[in-house]
């Protein structure tokens, strides 16, 4: 998942529908505001990715966009062709709840083995670092064939 939040081009002008009274009140008045709300929620469906979700946080407008898992999946797998500790993949990544991280990625990619630990008597040791198996280099390379 990503958050990001919009500070709009241009504020919400006075030509906005009645009843609109903040920036993500209906994707209406966010498209109003300039942020491309329709062409994204376009894309995502184009795409098969859920719609972005929209929500207030303050005086400030938050759209949630997910993303898909075999795609950030590839992209552990690409990143640990050189050895990587777990912080720096989710940092790499973007991501920063380690539970998730663990749970929909790493333990996944590990059972299959498309990557492996580098101190496998050890799973919790602070020195542990994550790499890709020759059968994660295979289907990594199978994959940026399709592309």
């Amino acid at each position: 998942m990503i958050c990001h939040y919009l500070l709009p081009n241009r504020p919400v002008s006075a030509t906005a529908p009645a009843g609109c009274t903040s920036p993500v009140h209906s994707a209406t008045c966010a498209e109003i505001s300039g942020s491309g709300v329709f062409d994204m929620m376009k894309l995502c469906r184009q795409t098969g990715l859920k719609e972005p979700a929209f929500r207030e946080d303050g005086r400030q407008s938050v759209q949630t966009l997910m993303r898909p898992k075999t795609a950030v999946a590839a992209q552990v797998v690409a990143y640990c062709q050189v050895p990587r500790a777990a912080k720096g993949i989710m940092a790499e990544l973007g991501l920063k709840h380690w539970k998730t991280f663990q749970s929909n990625y790493l333990l996944p990619l590990m059972k299959l083995g498309i990557i492996e630990r580098t101190i496998p008597d050890k799973p919790r040791s602070r020195l542990q670092r994550y790499r890709t198996t020759e059968a994660g280099l295979a289907a990594l390379e199978k994959l940026e064939r399709k592309r």
